[in-house]
């Protein structure tokens, strides 16, 4: 299948530095970095967080978080296991392709952002060119070039000794069979892929970063049925949310720092509801609290 996945947020590469060094020092030793790559079957609520959680000041100092996105030709494809699929051929694509230089990708993407000279236009775009058609799963001319290279070398510096590779996914049983949910569970432990799933869906997750909801129906929840324009646990998310600080929840805008704030009571919320991923096909709860408890102070 063709396609792949993107980087998103701002990829300047401040004072210089660059991004994909961040675990050499001066002298080019190692230093004890994590690098999370998050991949997420959604494409808004999911991102806004985890981009706000990378710059976030309770993130640990030696966690790197990169967010993934799907180029807009898999964005269609929202079927859980269509995701884990997507990103496990992706990744293997990426890992098996011998011919690239990371090196000159990096070089190549910092001209890009940074500092490319009127004379270099034309050569930079034979090189890009050149990418597109020779590695048609991992570049394409119809998405940001800057967000492909960033996601490619991302990729191609993965290090299994230090780094994982997470991938964000809602259990929704309307759209989320359960022959598809063992079948995930079984790809993503033999690829080494990390899981974050949330029964029934990652607002779920948000939700539980306020007091009280352990006195909510649960079956309610977990059939999360669609109240208006929004679903049942959106509507909750929403009043909570107005009730705290008059704002609204809208998936492609919210407060992701009021969240990332409140994770103290996430963490104790969570020990009401389930954690683990093989459970959670039929309890509500959400491992995603999981990987936030190894990111953050």
């Amino acid at each position: 299948m063709v396609g792949g996945y993107k980087a998103t947020g701002s990829m300047r590469l401040a004072n210089q530095k660059n991004p994909f060094r961040e675990r050499e020092d001066k002298s080019g030793m190692r230093l004890p970095k994590i690098q999370y790559i998050i991949f997420a079957e959604g494409i808004k609520t999911e991102k806004l967080y985890f981009e706000s959680l990378s710059r976030s000041k309770r993130k640990k100092e030696n966690v790197i978080i990169r967010y993934l996105d799907r180029w807009k030709v898999n964005s269609g494809r929202s079927n859980q296991l269509s995701v884990v699929t997507d990103v496990i051929e992706y990744v293997d694509k990426v890992k098996a392709e011998k011919k690239i230089n990371p090196r000159d990708l990096e070089r190549l993407f910092k001209k890009l952002v940074e500092d490319a000279k009127v004379e270099e236009l034309t050569e930079i775009t034979n090189q890009l060119n050149k990418l597109t058609s020779q590695f048609p799963d991992l570049f394409t001319s119809k998405e940001g070039i800057q967000s492909q290279l960033f996601s490619c070398i991302t990729l191609t510096n993965f290090d299994s000794e230090f780094d994982k590779l997470f991938i964000i996914l809602d259990r929704d049983s309307h759209s989320f069979t359960n022959e598809q949910f063992k079948e995930v569970l079984a790809k993503s432990q033999t690829n080494n892929l990390n899981l974050g799933i949330t029964n029934p869906c990652f607002e779920f997750f948000l939700l539980s970063h306020f007091e009280g909801i352990s006195d909510l129906d649960s079956e309610k929840l977990k059939s999360n049925l669609k109240e208006g324009k929004k679903t049942y646990v959106e509507k909750l998310l929403n009043d909570y949310l107005f009730k705290h600080n008059k704002t609204s929840f809208k998936k492609n805008s919210y407060d992701t720092e009021f969240f990332i704030n409140r994770t103290d009571t996430a963490l104790i919320n969570s020990e009401q509801f389930e954690t683990n991923n093989e459970c959670l096909e039929d309890n509500l709860g959400s491992s995603v609290i999981n990987i936030i408890k190894e990111m953050i102070d």
